[in-house]
C-alpha cells in the first residue's frame, strides 16, 4: 500500500535489481520508467482503482521490455476448514471449531451458502460477531489449565492499536483477504519470491 509506494521513489538509492509492490496504484515516476527494474505487483481485484493503476503499470513495463508479473488475490471461503492450521495457528483448534459452530448458530448471514464472507468487516453484522468472539474466547481461555494458558498467552486486549483484541484484529483481517479486498496477505510469496531471485540473479541452493 503506501509503504510500497515509496519503492518507487528509492528504488536507485538502495540499489534494488528487483522489487515487488502490493496493493499499491504507484508507478514508476515519468523520468525513471526507462530506468525501471523487474517488477512483480500483487493486487486485489474488488479494489478496483488500484487494480486498474496496477494493471497499466504492468503494461506499460512490458511494452519497455522489462521483466514483469501481476499476481491477483482473488475472494476464497472464509469457512475452511484449514483456516485456523494454515492461516490462524495462533487460535486452538477446539477454539476454531467452537467459532464456526457460534457463526452457524447466530451469524450464518454473515457467509453465503459456499462460505464467502459477505458485508464490509467493519459493518455492525461483523462487529457484533468479533466481540462475541472476544467474549467466547475469554470463557475458553478463563477454563484452560495453568499451563495451557502459558501456552496462549498471546492474548493480550491491548495489542491492537485499536484497544480491540488481537483476536479480532487477525479475524477482520482475514476476513478482508477472503473478500479479495485491500489486506495484507502472503497469497503467491513462493512464486513472488522465485521472480525476485531470478530477476536479480539470485541462484536458490537446497541449503
Amino acid at each position: 500500500s503506501s509503504g510500497a509506494s515509496f519503492l518507487f521513489f528509492v528504488f536507485k538509492e538502495l540499489n534494488l535489481r528487483s522489487m515487488a509492490v502490493y496493493n499499491t496504484p504507484q508507478g514508476y515516476l515519468e523520468e525513471e520508467w526507462e530506468t525501471a527494474i523487474p517488477t512483480a505487483f500483487l493486487t486485489m481485484p474488488l479494489d478496483e482503482p488500484i487494480a486498474t493503476r496496477v494493471a497499466e503499470n504492468k503494461l506499460k513495463l512490458q511494452q519497455l521490455n522489462i521483466s514483469t508479473q501481476l499476481y491477483k488475490v482473488t475472494p476464497r471461503p472464509f469457512k475452511d476448514p484449514l483456516l485456523c492450521t494454515a492461516r490462524l495457528p495462533e487460535l486452538p483448534q477446539e477454539f476454531c471449531g467452537r467459532m464456526f459452530q457460534t457463526m452457524e448458530k447466530d451469524f450464518s448471514s454473515l457467509l453465503n451458502s459456499d462460505g464467502f464472507a459477505l458485508d464490509n468487516v467493519r459493518s455492525g453484522k461483523w462487529t457484533r460477531f468479533f466481540t462475541t468472539l472476544d467474549a467466547e474466547y475469554e470463557s475458553y481461555y478463563a477454563s484452560m489449565e495453568n499451563k495451557e494458558k502459558e501456552e496462549s498467552s498471546l492474548y493480550d486486549t491491548e495489542s491492537a492499536g485499536s484497544g480491540r483484541s488481537w483476536l479480532w484484529a487477525i479475524m477482520e483481517q482475514e476476513v478482508k483477504s477472503c473478500q479479495g479486498y485491500h489486506a495484507m496477505t502472503a497469497e503467491f510469496h513462493d512464486e513472488i519470491l522465485q521472480f525476485l531471485m531470478s530477476t536479480a540473479g539470485i541462484i536458490a541452493t537446497d541449503d
